[in-house]
């Protein structure tokens, strides 16, 4: 773990069980970094680069910062990114689902900055992005982890299922 999580770089108190998690966010993300050399020469070629993350409603502010060795997270409100992602928490996690390009034209999101750097970072999560399932095993073990699944898998089809008869009610 880098010695910025969990700092209040610019931190509002209330931020503060923000940077615990980000600190232990940090650490998973940092475990698989090592585990890839690709994941390693993308950080490399983004040392020094940050992406900021704007979630309304909250007010909260998460920074990505690279560095040759590992990715830092803090949340920091007062110092500028060279690409930054807004929108709502909803909107946000609907990232988890769509492209980014979707939700930007749509409005849904925001993207400023360099967006090289923000094509990179994406790239770089990606890559590293946990396994769900695999995280939720070390949690609450092998067989609750892949239930958990199955029923995350099945709200999707049914949310999906779910927008499109709205959609359908909307134009008709």
């Amino acid at each position: 773990m880098s010695s910025r999580a969990g700092s209040n770089h610019g931190s509002r108190p209330e931020q503060e069980p923000l940077n615990a998690v980000l600190a232990k966010a940090e650490t998973r993300i940092n475990r698989r970094v090592s585990q890839s050399t690709t994941a390693r020469a993308m950080l490399k070629d983004l040392q020094g680069r940050s992406f900021a993350i704007n979630i309304s409603g909250p007010d909260l502010r998460i920074v990505c910062r690279a560095t040759s060795r590992d990715i830092q997270l803090y949340s920091d409100v007062e110092h500028e990114a060279d690409a930054e992602l807004a929108g709502s928490p909803l909107s946000l996690l609907r990232l988890l689902t769509d492209e980014p390009r979707t939700l930007i034209n749509a409005g849904h999101i925001s993207l400023s900055g360099n967006t090289d750097v923000a094509e990179a970072f994406q790239a770089l999560f990606a890559l590293v992005k946990p396994e769900l399932e695999e995280e939720l095993a070390g949690m609450v073990g092998d067989s609750a982890a892949r239930q958990l699944t199955l029923i995350g898998r099945d709200w999707r089809r049914h949310r999906s299922a779910l927008l499109l008869g709205v959609r359908v009610f909307y134009i008709v």
